[in-house]
């Protein structure tokens, strides 16, 4: 009797932990699997001489795949170090055990670690369950052999994506560590510098942030308002430490901006994706004021200038932590640039760099003029003394430049004069080289309101430098930069036949591309896409959107357009219309629970050519992931459709639209379905949902069959 009872309370135990997964309460899992393994454990070893082999072996594999199960509970949570433990735990009973194998290549490859989640994969596609899961596990296969050769050798490709006018699926970014090492720096700690000589436009380094967080906050924002971004940033970081005992060592490598001169330089090896596992990371835990400390000094504001330059909300604003970049200083006079794509920044050479030099980035925007600049730098808590600083320092105490400042901060002022000044006094002090582009750059609006105004330009076009001239300057002295690369295309628009379109500008624009967003593969067709994404004036408001209009299924049943954005005069004009042909819709529910329309199209009836030429617009950008659920109501052409274009995807039926149909079908009884109806939806075990349909078949049997 009492070993009867003992095996009810795990067969219990067991049912909770694998409902509470499947309901995605993982916390309510892990303690249901804890409490599970307690119990066998403590069981085996209390009644060990007792038991027969059989009845062992049935225990150690019920522990074993409750291990696994708190390994997947743990995983989701992102507690990854816990998660791996467990994981080792389970494979140390049943070495093959194929879901623990899976779940164990899965964490690998969210830390990096490609070539063991490789292993791992491999491993799990040899048991014979992998059939029955062959396209989840021959795709993370294909993944992570992707990603593991792209971190090997660096070969990134994101020339279509840039050359597209960054539209479309971002690309799928790996762990890098290129031609750098960490040594103490002259400007300030600790420095990232090149190991070899370094061609502009080479790839350095990729990586993703530990954590970041976004939002769109209106320019007269109060300053609590956008503490709230900050907060959110804070908690994601600590959250990320405590779980994972490598990140919380990654961190723990950063300044906290004391004691510089003392603190450690850490082997650039640790900061690479093939990096030991947690066991060989034993830095102590961080406490908050110390995490405080380091986010204050290593945080990175994503890009500001780059998000107005390239179309998106000029309100956005992003912060995050990537840790290997923390480690590259600032200069105004910096060689390297950054390209955050997703959650992941970019880090190459902007101008050629030799052995043995430091790379540097800007902070803050280097096209400003120095006093803006040193309020920056205030603000950030350090004082550049970069060759640019000191040389503009110099000179800007001339009583000349001075009076062109007084005359810039008055503003309304013809810039023409002030550019054609600025030049003048360039040439009577015999400013040559560099110090020429420093100061240009400097003023770079002047420069830039003179070349956009077709009536400065007739007025002092032949008086001051072209537009070429200035360019070359300034990209020799500071560097590459979106609205510099903007301009010159600009300029070539204006120059017609003989300059947009000629080869040597083309070239030279992909050179100027190249500072800004690295190398980027050369064809006849890519200098004109190049030429096209960074001609603003073809952006749209909303440049996320995909739109498609097509005619592949001929006739009435093709669906003329699709999108996979929503916009407010969607919301306000097309679906409040009374229109003949059909509109499908796709929705998504956001964070805070709001629904909100994803895609639509527009088409003259519901059959299955129409859904699947629409499901196969949206799987294009939006692909098809291990979490997909498609719900929605139960014509037979969508579900033909999802069945054929989605087939692994779990297809349910839309709960509101069945007891609507049930309501009307069935009259009055069908008033009385909603509860139980309900009931039926949100039942995990068969047995529930059979004792829920028993209730439904008293209503009326004939229920049962739309149900089923």
């Amino acid at each position: 009797m009492e070993e009867a009872a003992h095996e009810e309370k795990l067969q219990n135990l067991r049912s909770k932990a694998t409902e509470f997964l499947l309901r995605e309460e993982y916390k309510e899992s892990i303690q249901a699997c804890s409490q599970f393994i307690t119990l066998c454990q403590d069981y085996i070893s209390n009644d060990s001489p007792h038991f027969d082999s059989d009845h062992f072996l049935k225990l150690q594999k019920s522990i074993c795949l409750a291990f696994s199960n708190r390994a997947e509970a743990r995983f989701r949570l992102k507690e990854f170090s816990a998660s791996l433990e467990d994981c080792d735990e389970a494979l140390r009973i049943e070495s093959t055990h194929f879901k623990t194998l899976l779940c164990k290549g899965k964490i690998l490859l969210n830390l990096n670690r490609y070539g063991v989640a490789l292993d791992c994969f491999r491993a799990a596609n040899l048991d014979p369950l992998a059939n029955e899961n062959s396209e989840i596990v021959n795709g993370y296969l294909e993944k992570c052999k992707k990603l593991e050769f792209l971190s090997r050798t660096g070969a990134f490709d994101v020339s279509d994506w840039i050359l597209n006018g960054f539209s479309g699926k971002t690309p799928e970014l790996a762990e890098y560590v290129g031609a750098v090492e960490i040594k103490k720096s002259d400007i300030s700690g600790r420095g990232l510098f090149a190991t070899k000589n370094i061609d502009s436009g080479t790839l350095l380094l990729v990586t993703k942030a530990i954590a970041i967080d976004r939002a769109i906050f209106p320019q007269n924002s109060c300053e609590n308002v956008q503490l709230v971004i900050w907060k959110n940033f804070i908690d994601k970081v600590v959250d990320s430490a405590t779980k994972c005992g490598r990140i919380n060592c990654l961190i723990s490598k950063l300044s906290t901006g004391e004691n510089e001169d003392s603190i450690e330089v850490p082997d650039i090896s640790l900061f690479r994706p093939e990096a030991d596992d947690d066991s060989s990371f034993s830095c102590e835990k961080l406490d908050i004021g110390r995490i405080l400390s380091i986010l204050d000094v290593n945080s990175i504001l994503e890009d500001a200038i780059s998000s107005k330059v390239l179309g998106k909300n000029t309100d956005y604003q992003g912060v995050g932590l990537w840790v290997l970049p923390s480690f590259i200083n600032h200069s105004c006079d910096p060689n390297v640039r950054r390209l955050h794509i997703g959650d992941h920044v970019i880090v190459h050479a902007s101008r050629d760099v030799k052995a043995g030099e430091e790379l540097t980035f800007s902070y803050f925007d280097v096209l400003s003029p120095l006093s803006n600049r040193r309020g920056m730098a205030r603000n950030w808590g350090f004082s550049c003394r970069c060759k640019r600083c000191e040389f503009e320092d110099s000179i800007c105490s001339n009583q000349e430049m001075r009076e062109i400042e007084m005359v810039l901060g008055k503003g309304l002022v013809d810039m023409g004069g002030v550019v054609y000044r600025l030049e003048e006094c360039m040439r009577k002090w015999m400013v040559r080289g560099k110090a020429k582009g420093y100061l240009r750059a400097s003023y770079w609006e002047a420069y830039l309101q003179v070349y956009e105004s077709e009536k400065l330009m007739r007025k002092w076009g032949r008086k001051i430098p072209s537009i070429e001239c200035v360019i070359d300057s300034i990209v020799d002295a500071v560097g590459s930069d979106e609205r510099v690369v903007k301009l010159y295309m600009e300029g070539g628009l204006k120059r017609g036949v003989g300059g947009y379109n000629g080869v040597v500008e083309m070239e030279k624009a992909m050179k100027l591309g190249k500072g800004v967003y690295g190398k980027i593969k050369k064809s006849e067709t890519d200098l004109t896409k190049f030429a096209m994404c960074v001609d603003t004036k073809k952006v749209v408001s909303n440049e996320d959107t995909l739109m498609h209009l097509g005619n592949e299924i001929s006739g009435s049943d093709a669906y003329r357009i699709t999108y996979t954005a929503s916009s407010q005069q969607l919301a306000n004009g097309c679906l409040d219309n009374p229109l003949t042909p059909r509109l499908p819709t796709i929705e998504e529910m956001d964070t805070n629970g709001n629904i909100f329309i994803f895609a639509f199209g527009v088409g003259d009836s519901k059959n299955n050519y129409s859904w699947e030429w629409f499901l196969f617009k949206l799987k294009k950008p939006y692909g098809e992931h291990d979490d997909l659920v498609i719900a929605s109501n139960r014509h037979g052409s969508i579900k033909n459709a999802v069945k054929k274009v989605f087939p692994t995807t779990l297809h349910g039926i839309c709960c509101y639209h069945l007891y609507k149909n049930l309501k009307k079908q069935f009259g009055k009884k069908g008033k009385f379905i909603r509860q139980p109806l309900n009931a039926v939806a949100r039942a995990y075990p068969e047995a529930e949902f059979e004792t829920q349909m028993r209730l439904i078949d008293i209503i009326d049997d004939d229920i049962r069959i739309p149900c089923k």
